[in-house]
């Protein structure tokens, strides 16, 4: 699987059924979605979108131990689910969205590649890297926001209380 993963071509050329492999790999993770639809049924009301919010925290998750680290993506899962558990019982259940999505806006504005996570060539990111990726993800929740918000889109009209 790693050899297909990292380079198809060169896996096909030492003997390895690609097209095997990627078969499995989608066999594979279909039987553990399933799984989780299984688990999640009794928890969630069934619907079509009943895997959204968690698959957003699986995302903050994997964001926040970093992308390509599997002990990273389990120690991030975890530190969520105490900061989401600790904020919902001192803050209030119903922030619990906002609670991980700040967490995940403050990973990326920090350490954008994650806690346990590297850059593509494996090196850490120099200060500059970091000033432009903490204001590309300032940028970009920013513009989501106000997407998000119509009022943001709307100019404000500001007009005095006396009439000429």
């Amino acid at each position: 699987m790693r050899a297909t993963a990292q380079d198809a071509e060169a896996a096909r050329l030492m003997g390895i059924s690609t097209q095997r492999i990627t078969t499995l790999i989608f066999v594979y993770a279909s039987v553990l979605a399933g799984i989780a639809g299984w688990l999640l049924a009794p928890v969630f009301y069934v619907s079509a979108d009943m895997g959204v919010r968690v698959s957003l925290d699986a995302f903050a998750a994997c964001i926040l131990g970093g992308f390509g680290s599997i002990p990273g993506a389990l120690i991030g899962g975890l530190l969520l689910g105490v900061i989401e558990s600790l904020g919902g019982f001192y803050i209030s259940s119903e922030y619990i969205d906002v609670i991980a999505f700040g967490v995940l806006f403050v990973t990326l504005v920090v350490r954008p590649e994650g806690i346990f996570g590297e850059t593509a060539d494996g090196a850490t990111l120099m200060t500059e890297d970091r000033i432009g990726w903490k204001l590309a993800t300032i940028a970009g929740f920013a513009w989501r926001w106000r997407s998000a918000c119509p009022g943001w889109s709307t100019p404000i009209m500001f007009t005095s209380s006396t009439s000429p």
